[in-house]
């Protein structure tokens, strides 16, 4: 009895699965349902595109992405025409067509396909692979297994153009670094160079300023004179350019340094000057950084002499040195307060400008380019500089140096 029961039972089974079939085959047949059917290592089998999900297939077809569907056994059992067209293989060709035979195993491995694991698999990876013309192409492969298809859901990207853009920006960059190392060079071998033929020029004037002088008339003396001036400010300004030029040739090891020092250095260096002007100096407590310190050394020199050169007539140079964090950019802010005679707010970026002036020489000595340099260096260093300035009322220069050592916290 039991057996008669089971055996109906199973009978009902078997009449629903046979309803089910032929309403699917009618559902094929009428273009209600899109089927595909792949003959693989199991046997065939039949996979179906419900119509709800016409909407998403639409969209699927219009994404520059090239989308497919595998079996667990690799097969693609469904792919959008990108991806036919990026592999150079029409769209027919490619359903039922396993995706090694597209993308070789040792490729696939690199996303772990096969799996172990089918359930766990996903995978992001960049791969190089050979299209049916036979030219190579670096794509994306995305892989995700979805245990609702119980299959591979796969995007590929093409990264063939972007790569190749890649690669003509890292040559440009990589001549420009070489035309830049050239420029450099032709600069300081020019600059040592033309010292020479200077200094010719200038000693042999003052021999002949010596010897002859009071035996011209008056304007040959003076014309002598301008010849001699003329040749001392040329070899200032050539050992100007040399300096700013070994910015990028001399570098040494950026390290820890603690600023404090790197000012006491800056200030034993212009000990002469400080004297000689009466100068005060004052700093606040001053931070530990990460930088060149020579370079480091150089900037605070530069600032400093700046200030000390465009003192007020008849008033101490009072030079105050402060830092403080800026935690939001994550770096350190130094200032460089004096009581000079200041500058118009208009000039506060011409005068880091190579070898530009706002007085004349006869009012102040010097070739302007002590600002260029320290802004070489700051900049150098990942940092900016900038001035704070009203005219009689002295000025602020500002520069900021990365916190290096917070960042590595």
């Amino acid at each position: 009895m039991n057996k008669n029961k089971d055996c109906s039972k199973e009978l009902e089974e078997l009449r629903l699965r046979l309803t089910e079939a032929e309403e699917t085959l009618n559902a094929i047949q009428n273009g209600q349902v899109d089927a595909v059917v792949v003959n693989g290592p199991r046997g065939t089998q039949v996979f179906t595109l419900e119509g709800a999900d016409y909407a998403y297939r639409i969209l699927i077809e219009e994404m520059n992405e090239g989308v497919a569907l595998l079996t667990t056994d690799l097969s693609i059992y469904y792919c959008n025409g990108q991806l036919a067209s990026m592999l150079g293989v029409p769209l027919e060709n490619m359903i039922g067509k396993p995706i090694t035979d597209l993308i070789s195993s040792d490729q696939l491995k690199k996303c772990k396909i096969p799996p172990e694991s089918s359930s766990n698999s996903n995978c992001k990876e960049e791969i190089s692979i050979e299209v049916s013309d036979g030219n190579p192409m670096t794509i994306q492969i995305n892989i995700n297994f979805l245990e609702k298809i119980k299959g591979y859901y796969v995007i590929v990207t093409d990264l063939t153009e972007q790569k190749k853009a890649e690669q003509e920006l890292h040559n440009l960059l990589r001549d420009l670094e070489r035309s830049n190392e050239e420029l450099q060079q032709f600069a300081y071998v020019s600059s040592h160079d033309l010292q020479e033929p200077l200094r010719t020029i200038a000693s042999f004037t003052q021999l002949l300023e010596r010897r002859y002088k009071g035996k011209f008339d008056s304007d040959a003396d003076e014309f002598m004179e301008y010849i001699v001036e003329a040749a001392k400010r040329m070899q200032r300004m050539i050992l100007d350019l040399l300096e700013y030029s070994r910015v990028s040739t001399n570098q040494d090891e950026f390290k820890e340094i603690d600023v404090t020092e790197t000012l006491n250095e800056a200030l034993f260096n212009l000990r002469g000057t400080i004297e000689d002007n009466n100068a005060l100096i004052t700093h606040n407590d001053l931070p530990t950084v990460t930088a060149d310190k020579s370079q480091l050394v150089k900037v605070f020199q530069n600032l400093i002499s700046n200030a000390i050169k465009f003192k007020k007539e008849n008033e101490t140079p009072k030079i105050h040195i402060s830092a403080r964090k800026d935690p939001q950019q994550n770096q350190y802010i130094f200032g460089i307060q004096d009581n000079g005679i200041g500058m118009d707010p208009q000039y506060a970026e011409r005068i880091f400008t190579l070898f530009q002036r706002l007085h004349t020489r006869d009012e102040y000595q010097g070739t302007g380019i002590g600002l260029s340099v320290a802004k070489r260096i700051v900049e150098r260093h990942g940092g900016s500089i900038w001035v704070e300035s009203e005219l009689g009322k002295g000025s602020t220069f500002y520069f900021t140096l990365p916190n290096q050592l917070e960042a590595q916290k």
